[in-house]
């Protein structure tokens, strides 16, 4: 009789379960979105990812708040509504994914990799902004600027010491400018009053200047302004007093001695007529509080207005918050540079 060996049992492997991978899944995001600013120093999920978890956060911030709690409790409440609501949107892609055949799997695939292409796709042709000029002729015989518009596509990169954090976005903008005396400036990203839009504007008359930011979310809107040094400000010293000079090849750079000691570097010159014109604007700030902006210039108009009372209007309206010129046109640029509202 032929003797048996004893055979080794196969281990029992324990099967991860949907709801176990999406739980994972949801607590990992949840801490990656509260964690970021601490260990990148900026937020992971920001722009529409941020726009988007701030629909979730919603219903946990109205609960916190008219429950009366403690402000540690108000936390454990949005941080528990937060991961439920996380949960169940990581749990039916899961599950779907786990019990579903390969052909579906492909299949799924394909769905987001054209669903993702479609949405870009849209959203190129909504923004496609015309940079082609229809200014006056700067070629023309005797010809001298009275306003000069500048618009194109920004970006900036900023540390904030108080909170020691950094930040970082994309724009349009549109800057005009009547001489030395009169300048306006304005940077937006999206519609204004838009849930994850912003904007912020630079207005300077003979000297004077101002600077008024609003930015918005699902949950509201904030900013405010304040007075502005008016002089020195970017793509300035294109002027002398009301004459238009251009730039200089022998004078690139302009660095102040003074506070906030920024640095203005033009690059990229092209000539427009007689004079010479950058198409990038780098702006850099030392300091615990750097900053860096770099304008890159895709339309350049020379136009015979705005007129002087335009500008004053605009100043006006955000260093005096004057009632009416809030609720007035004034035809300022938005959507895309060129565009109003």
């Amino acid at each position: 009789m032929e003797s048996q060996e004893p055979t080794t049992p196969i281990p029992h492997v324990k099967k991860i379960k949907p709801h176990q991978v999406a739980l994972r899944f949801a607590i990992g995001f949840v801490a990656l979105s509260f964690l970021s600013p601490y260990l990148f120093g900026t937020f992971f999920f920001g722009g529409k990812i941020g726009l988007y978890l701030s629909y979730l956060a919603w219903p946990g911030m109205w609960l916190a708040r008219h429950l009366g709690l403690s402000e540690g409790w108000n936390f454990i409440v949005m941080i528990t509504w937060g991961l439920f609501a996380v949960y169940f949107i990581f749990y039916i892609p899961v599950k779907l994914w786990m019990t579903s055949s390969r052909h579906l799997h492909i299949a799924l695939l394909a769905y987001v990799v054209l669903s993702f292409a479609t949405y870009e796709f849209y959203q190129w042709y909504s923004t496609k902004t015309d940079w082609s000029s229809h200014g006056l002729n700067p070629d023309r015989a005797g010809f001298e600027p009275q306003v000069l518009v500048l618009a194109g596509e920004f970006n900036f990169w900023a540390h904030d010491s108080s909170v020691n954090m950094s930040k970082s976005g994309t724009a349009f903008f549109e800057m005009r400018m009547r001489g030395s005396e009169y300048y306006y400036c304005r940077r937006w990203n999206g519609y204004d009053w838009r849930p994850g839009s912003w904007f912020n504007v630079e207005t300077a008359n003979h000297g004077e200047g101002f600077h008024f930011g609003l930015h918005c979310s699902s949950m509201g809107s904030g900013g405010g302004g304040g007075s502005w040094y008016g002089y020195n400000l970017a793509a300035q010293r294109l002027w002398n007093k009301q004459e238009f000079v251009g730039a200089s090849e022998d004078n690139l750079v302009f660095e102040e001695t003074q506070w906030p000691k920024r640095k203005e570097e033009f690059s990229d010159l092209v000539k427009v007529g007689r004079w010479l014109i950058p198409t990038h604007i780098r702006l850099t700030q030392p300091g615990s509080d750097a900053r860096e902006e770099n304008y890159y210039i895709k339309k350049i108009e020379f136009l015979p207005t705005p007129d002087t009372n335009w500008f004053e209007q605009v100043f006006q309206k955000y260093a005096g918050q004057k009632a009416d010129l809030r609720a007035k046109d004034l035809g300022e640029p938005g959507v895309a540079p060129g565009k109003r509202k």
